[in-house]
């Protein structure tokens, strides 16, 4: 594609030159409307800077708009407000699931209501954070959603990142605790307080809940840490806004129902895990909790799949890939 420009007795004449094997005719069509709104534009104000002039036709405006056109009304609930009005709706639901438990929605509301009452006695308050390093089971689930309930950020440890890693994660972000297990509290304590978390609490009574904070949006819900790629990691911290954002998206998007069972299989170092935690409990869906195993193992990933009925799963490409060359691999072998 060329310009031509020619001057001919004061009048100027532009010819646009298009390879009709690369361009079809409508594209060159588009394109000799662009040239002409960028003409009429730069004729009507010379000292206007290329980059702030228009290369967009009116209807290309017009489509852009459309498309942007993308809000929605929506109840504005917090993270945790959406959690107990689920728990409301389905207390007797299968909410959450790993190899050992099973819990009904007000089963996990009674645990992240106790967890949530120890944490605020060793004196987390709303906008602390507070780090999670514990193995993929319903414990870590559970926690995410207790540090929620005190008002808290979580922050989570991926307990198969290397220490150095682990240790500058906490030293940055001064958690008030780390809730992990007995099994790592050696691991943990030299990072800072350390509270044991790895069996349920007895019993069906009720818990009281922590002391009541309002709040908000804007309100921090967890923070995550960059891959470190282009220097130190750092910390990005998310509110409860945008959380709840992803998952009304994902809902009007995909909508899952009370029928469907979404693993949690992404390391919680990662985003992408935020909508595995918290999507299928904010309407009404099982959470299962794979174990730690499956990640590097295509048939132990599949065998997960069928015993649990999963119905809903997040891969990257590139894991997807591995995961069905895998699965063929062992299909072949067994013929």
């Amino acid at each position: 594609m060329e310009v031509d420009l020619y001057v001919d007795d004061g009048r100027l004449t532009i010819d646009l030159v298009g390879n009709c094997d690369r361009y079809d005719e409508q594209d060159l069509e588009l394109h000799a409307k662009r040239l002409a709104c960028l003409v009429e534009r730069l004729a009507a104000d010379p000292k206007l800077a290329i980059g702030a002039a228009p290369l967009l036709t009116e209807g290309e405006r017009a489509l852009i708009a459309a498309a942007n056109d993308t809000a929605k009304d929506v109840l504005r609930l917090t993270l945790c407000d959406m959690l107990a009005a689920q728990t409301a709706k389905t207390p007797d639901a299968i909410a959450l699931v790993d190899a050992d438990h099973t819990l009904t929605y007000r089963e996990v509301r009674r645990q992240i209501s106790r967890l949530a009452q120890m944490l605020a006695a060793a004196g987390v308050v709303a906008e602390d954070h507070v780090a999670i390093a514990l193995p993929r089971t319903v414990h870590l689930s559970l926690a995410i959603m207790a540090v929620l309930e005190t008002g808290a950020a979580y922050l989570p440890l991926d307990i198969n990142y290397p220490d150095e890693r682990l240790a500058y994660m906490a030293e940055d972000a001064a958690p008030r605790v780390i809730i992990t297990s007995e099994n790592l509290r050696s691991r943990f304590e030299s990072m800072g307080p350390v509270l044991i978390f790895d069996a349920l609490a007895p019993g069906v009574e009720d818990y009281p809940s922590a002391p009541k904070t309002t709040l908000t949006l804007g309100h921090p819900a967890y923070i995550i840490y960059t891959s470190g790629s282009t220097g130190k990691p750092k910390g990005v911290v998310v509110s409860h806004g945008a959380v709840v954002n992803l998952l009304y998206w994902l809902q009007d998007e995909y909508s899952l129902t009370a029928d469907d069972v979404v693993l949690q299989k992404t390391p919680c170092s990662f985003d992408v895990s935020v909508g595995e935690f918290f999507w299928p409990l904010t309407c009404g869906a099982r959470l299962v909790m794979a174990p730690e195993e499956v990640d590097r193992d295509p048939e132990a990933l599949l065998q997960v799949i069928r015993d649990y009925r999963v119905t809903t799963m997040n891969f990257v490409p590139s894991l997807l890939a591995a995961f069905v060359a895998g699965v063929r691999t062992t299909a072949n072998a067994a013929r």
